[in-house]
């Protein structure tokens, strides 16, 4: 389908139900079969952890030991810490400190220099209005991070955890998700039918609404020009100027909101969006992934799409995520059907299936070089997989369906969570990251 300017709207396609294309990403939805008191019964202490991980070592006809590619050197699993699913999950990018947050009305910030010496703090959120945490982001420089709650609320932290800013984004639903443009100044949060622009600098704000939908996924595409994806499939390019912020105290949710005339908008997907995701060097390249089982690739030059995106077919479950293989056009994506896989993303051309039928893979993880991937989910299993080999080299059974999995910023740790659990595993790589 090719796509056209915003003014050309009477083409689009409206879905026939809101449920059917909002992504479903969240915990006890009607394919998970084990009730909370279940998994919370597989959960162990730090002192019951015995290690779990395990290396493939691909027999080549000799007696002689095969040095693993990856290997276990410690683990620490934290239960109590939160109470339910804890469904975010972030490292800094530049440091080892590690964001938790989950519907449990809890964000938690980890210190984890020394895996078995972690410090360990709860963030004092607001005690007025309690909610659960829907949203969670790092500035790129790893000295912001911001969360969102479902009670509409933004806040702005520093990277030990002191709070910069609070404000009521949205009345119109919980925040979906948040996102700090390169210069840590903007912050985009969407939510239902609209989408706050925040200055942490100018302590200024405004509502912006050309939605058809819930906003579900955000991504900058340079200073002040951002993407946004829907419930409905639509993906959206706008421009925000600082001029156009007003006062934090004259800021209304409830004034009218006049509709604005984006830039470029389009009938990307024909359900929701989950994730927009910008190339890390050529931020004109970006993928996104939906539940109508596709990844979109698009070339933004000039800041509207060099033709129709290339898209990408082969799985037959919602795509949950996706990640960049470094600095390649190497794509990896994971999906409900079971299956990892690794793309050339302008070629369009899948290059390696990994993982087929292990139930529903949830998240995944790429090293900084691309050459390692993990992926987790349903099974509460951790694969580590060689992405130039497509091998199968390690695994961890972990305590429970698993909702994230992520390599911190040095490549030697990966985090975790699970129902009530974060572990924090430390590894060493045969080949050099």
């Amino acid at each position: 389908m090719g796509c056209n300017e915003s003014k050309a709207n009477k083409n689009k396609v409206q879905p026939k139900n809101q449920d059917d294309i909002t992504p479903k990403i969240y915990l006890n939805d009607h394919y998970n079969s084990s009730s909370n008191s279940d998994i919370k019964s597989t959960s162990r202490t730090t002192s019951e952890l015995s290690p779990r991980i395990s290396s493939s070592r691909p027999s080549k006809g000799s007696n002689k030991p095969v040095k693993p590619e990856i290997e276990f050197v410690g683990s620490v699993v934290e239960n109590g810490r939160h109470e339910q699913y804890v469904d975010l999950c972030e490292w800094s990018p530049k440091s080892d400190i590690l964001v938790t947050a989950s519907s449990d009305q809890r964000v938690n910030l980890w210190n984890v220099q020394v895996i078995h010496n972690m410090n360990i703090g709860e963030l004092p959120m607001s005690s007025d209005e309690p909610s659960n945490i829907s949203a969670l982001t790092w500035s790129d420089n790893g000295k912001i991070f911001v969360t969102g709650s479902e009670n509409g609320i933004v806040s702005a932290w520093t990277s030990n955890g002191k709070l910069l800013q609070n404000w009521t984004a949205h009345n119109s639903g919980g925040v979906k998700c948040v996102k700090i443009n390169s210069y840590h100044d903007l912050i985009l949060s969407g939510s239902l039918n609209e989408i706050c622009i925040y200055s942490l600098k100018l302590k200024k704000a405004k509502l912006l609404c050309w939605n058809q939908s819930e906003v579900t996924a955000l991504e900058w595409f340079n200073k002040e020009t951002f993407l946004a994806g829907e419930a409905s499939g639509i993906i959206t390019m706008d421009k925000i100027s600082t001029s156009e912020l007003i006062e934090l105290e004259e800021y209304d949710q409830e004034d009218f909101i006049p509709e604005s005339n984006p830039i470029y908008q389009c009938q990307s997907h024909i359900g929701g969006i989950y994730k927009i995701l910008s190339h890390p060097i050529n931020r004109e390249i970006s993928a996104s992934c939906s539940v109508d089982c596709t990844i979109k690739i698009w070339n933004f030059q000039g800041k509207k799409p060099n033709g129709d995106p290339i898209t990408l077919e082969g799985h037959f479950g919602y795509v949950t995520d996706i990640t960049w293989l470094s600095t390649s056009h190497k794509l990896a994506s994971v999906s409900y059907d079971g299956t990892v896989k690794i793309w050339d993303a302008l070629k369009a051309h899948c290059l390696f299936t990994l993982q087929e039928g292990l139930g529903f893979v949830q998240c995944i993880s790429a090293t900084k070089s691309g050459l390692y991937l993990a992926s987790a989910g349903h099974d509460g299993i951790v694969y580590f997989w060689n992405t130039k080999t497509g091998n199968l080299v390690a695994k961890y059974d972990g305590p429970g369906r698993i909702m994230t999995a992520s390599f911190n910023s040095s490549n030697n740790k990966i985090a975790v969570t699970s129902y009530g659990s974060v572990t924090v595993l430390e590894l060493s790589f045969h080949h050099q990251q």
